[in-house]
């Protein structure tokens, strides 16, 4: 029996293929369940980020468990195997380790060091504890795959420099504009994400700043905090006239917003950021005459600069990861 992590990111297959195995908050309970009913799988974990979906589990038999895994996939993205098998990634035993280890401390996140993971790998390991869908050697795992994490941002600078996905949005809506001063910009999703985003702009100078939600309550709480106004979800295309740049990050499962929606509303150029996972806003809409938009493999591009310099610290994370991985086994 061993730990077997089976995952894909955005940086391991296209983006169109990427965002159909994204798991929502809402669909996640369904989606353990589904894993830890195969038949070589004892426990399972899923962490599905804005980059990442990993399937981790206790197998019984390897390629048993890796043929569950696939099926899983399958099902979940409505693809068959033969479209996505050549973009997996795989690990098992000491290497499952030390991936999530590395996962968890920020070595493997679209921006180096980033913070937000070690939470969002709390959150997955949190929601198979109340699925019941790992048992003791997950839960040892992810226990000390969490304090490897609190190690790494005490004793390197690796994410004391990070930026925040958030931030590093903000900062490449910034270069895009060429400045953010007197410029409007219109938030869609009061997540983490968008106070995040909303959290970076309050510490520069902008123009007028507007937040939108599918929820309108979480919308109208996001601009009270942040000194913004809300916006109605369906009034977004008939306001885009007054903004600059539009950012979106929503957990929607379906396209919001299409190029009819949009094309008739913007007349003049408009900076549209989509990083949802699967994605708010049709990429159609690249197509209007003004629009610039940029999704989650740009903002890839952009953060890729950060990784330089950070060689030294990088080096001693992957030190400690590894003499921690060898110390849980």
């Amino acid at each position: 029996m061993s730990l077997v992590v089976v995952g894909l990111n955005n940086r391991t297959m296209p983006l169109n293929l990427f965002e159909s195995f994204a798991v929502s908050n809402e669909d996640l309970p369904k989606a353990l369940l589904s894993v830890k009913s195969r038949r070589h799988i004892s426990e399972a974990v899923l962490l599905s980020t804005c980059n990442r979906t990993e399937v981790y589990v206790f197998a019984e038999k390897f390629h048993g468990a890796y043929q569950d895994i696939r099926d899983f996939l399958s099902d979940l993205s409505n693809l068959s195997a033969d479209q996505f098998n050549d973009y997996l990634y795989v690990h098992y035993e000491d290497e499952a380790v030390k991936h999530l280890f590395s996962v968890t401390c920020g070595l493997d996140s679209a921006v180096l060091g980033e913070n937000e993971i070690q939470h969002q790998v709390k959150v997955a390991w949190q929601a198979a504890q109340i699925e019941d869908t790992c048992g003791a050697t997950i839960n040892a795992a992810f226990r000390r795959a969490l304090e490897v994490g609190k190690r790494i941002r005490t004793e390197t600078h690796l994410t004391k420099q990070a930026p925040s996905i958030a931030r590093s949005v903000i900062e490449m809506a910034e270069e895009n504009l060429k400045g953010l001063e007197n410029k409007n910009i219109l938030i869609l999703g009061a997540g983490e994400m968008g106070e995040g985003m909303a959290n970076a702009l309050s510490k520069v100078d902008t123009g007028k700043i507007a937040f939108s939600n599918r929820n309108f309550e979480k919308a109208e709480k996001i601009a009270e905090n942040f000194s913004g106004e809300a916006i109605e979800i369906n009034q977004i295309p008939s306001s885009l006239k007054e903004f600059d740049c539009f950012i979106s990050s929503t957990a929607a499962t379906d396209i919001l917003l299409s190029k009819d929606d949009l094309s008739q509303h913007i007349n003049k150029p408009l900076l549209i950021i989509d990083i949802a996972i699967p994605r708010d806003i049709d990429p159609e809409v690249s197509e209007i005459k003004g629009v610039s938009l940029l999704d989650m493999d740009d903002l890839q591009d952009f953060v890729e600069p950060h990784r330089k310099g950070q060689e030294q610290d990088l080096a001693t994370s992957r030190l400690v990861i590894s003499e921690e991985t060898n110390r849980f086994l």
